[in-house]
């Protein structure tokens, strides 16, 4: 069996519907697009213990494949998400992928379905199906040894100066008391700025 075929159908348990040959990607809501997908690794046993190193995500994006975000959660064997420096220790191995590590990217980085013939730097080993409200499906590619990874990213932090920096907020804290913030903007935010009554 293909090995791409057979990762469909475990993750088809996944998503709902059936997977058509081609399929039309219109824009997603923009409640949906900024939905984390999160796939766990016993569900890519074609992945497993693959270096994570060699390991990234691709979609297609007008036409051709490009690289997109994406992370690998690595957890604990508590069940958490596992941090350096605590006692609980991590559940897998830190340079490859587990059963108990998690695959994460964002819907909307999902896009049409790749043909055969699309050509990529490394090797395609997996294609993920997700089908959202719309009832379209969307598809990433997790792809093995490739020298291309996506610049973009969603989330900037700095420990030093205490900033956490999205696409939707910015948030300034004390770096000796992570509680206190200092200050918080709301992208697209309309109000006077003052605080509840």
């Amino acid at each position: 069996m293909n090995p791409i075929k057979k990762c469909l159908i475990v993750l088809g348990l996944f998503v709902s519907g059936s997977v058509s040959a081609v399929d039309i990607v219109p824009p997603l809501f923009q409640v949906d697009a900024f939905k984390v997908i999160t796939i766990d690794g016993e569900d890519l046993p074609i992945a497993l213990s693959l270096p994570l190193s060699g390991l990234s995500l691709a979609a297609m994006v007008d036409g051709e494949m490009r690289p997109v975000p994406f992370q690998i959660d690595q957890f604990n064997t508590g069940g958490a998400v596992y941090f350096e420096g605590t006692d609980v220790p991590m559940a897998g191995d830190p340079l490859a992928f587990d059963a108990s590590d998690k695959l994460l990217f964002l819907f909307k980085d999902a896009g049409e379905r790749r043909k055969s013939d699309t050509l990529y730097d490394g090797e395609v080993i997996a294609e993920i199906l997700a089908r959202g409200q719309d009832g379209y499906n969307r598809f990433v590619y997790l792809v093995k040894n490739s020298r291309l990874r996506s610049e973009d990213q969603y989330v900037r932090y700095s420990s030093e100066i205490g900033l956490v920096d999205t696409d939707f907020y910015s948030l300034r804290y004390n770096t000796k008391n992570h509680l206190v913030w200092e200050d918080f903007g709301y992208t697209n935010f309309k109000g006077d700025g003052k605080a509840f009554d």
